[in-house]
């Protein structure tokens, strides 16, 4: 389903121009198929945006955060990660 609305010729992450992927939608009021199209558009805006913003790689993760997985800093971080096993271990 991603195929149908990813744009793969660049591969930068963007969605083809003002496209949704279920066919479905389309028997929604009107209404529906616009918000798609309108977080489409911003989908893509903002995706142009950071990469801009990141041009030549001018922002990279923290050093203390280089060798982390994301979950564990999660975890670590925010009490709802933790898990029963985390709970018992500690």
């Amino acid at each position: 389903m991603q195929r149908k609305v990813r744009d793969g010729e660049f591969k930068l992450g963007l969605l083809k121009p003002d496209t949704f992927a279920e066919d479905r939608l389309l028997r929604q009021p009107p209404g529906v198929c616009i918000m798609l199209v309108m977080y489409n558009r911003y989908h893509d805006y903002a995706a142009r945006q950071l990469r801009r913003i990141n041009e030549n790689g001018g922002f990279s993760v923290p050093s203390k955060y280089a060798g982390e997985k994301p979950v564990a800093v999660a975890r670590e971080r925010v009490p709802a990660f933790k898990t029963e096993e985390d709970s018992a271990a500690t």
